[in-house]
């Protein structure tokens, strides 16, 4: 798989992508044991759509780009289902923020301006700038889209 990492500044770990398992591991540094710890942190539930707590009720849809907020909140991309999920830091809830839910093939991204209406066509990455404005290119569809994700 086409597996992204990002560094959450906020959290001092690491999340990665695993498209195929339709997960998110977290890996950090246990600096009492002194050594690196990875653990399934969301999704890892099948493939699909789904919302909800992160471990027990999230399913992702072959996500790949990821990047995390000043607060210690993660986006992920769901490139199957044209999706970007929000997994909140302090509830462990899984969250759809942005791109309208569709299974298959779009034709042609479409943007309207509202996160959760714009289609995007398989997005495949995410980042931040210092304003916590996201910035999401499609993968097919030569574009990159900016956006400010409450």
């Amino acid at each position: 798989g086409m597996n992204k990492l990002c560094y959450s500044k906020f959290s001092d770990c690491f999340y990665a992508t695993s498209p195929a398992e339709h997960g998110i591991y977290k890996i950090w540094e246990d600096k009492d044991a002194q050594q690196w710890k990875i653990e399934r942190y969301a999704g890892f539930n099948g493939t699909g759509y789904s919302e909800g707590d992160r471990l027990t009720d999230a399913k992702f849809n072959f996500p790949v780009g990821i990047c995390a907020d000043n607060y210690g909140n993660v986006l992920v991309t769901n490139q199957s289902n044209h999706t970007i999920f929000k997994i909140w830091l302090k509830t462990g809830r899984v969250e759809h923020v942005a791109g309208k839910y569709t299974e298959g093939w779009i034709q042609k991204p479409v943007i309207v301006g509202k996160p959760l209406e714009s289609k995007f066509l398989n997005p495949s990455s995410i980042v931040m700038d210092e304003e916590e404005n996201f910035f999401i290119p499609s993968m097919s569809g030569h574009e990159i889209h900016k956006y400010s994700i409450e």
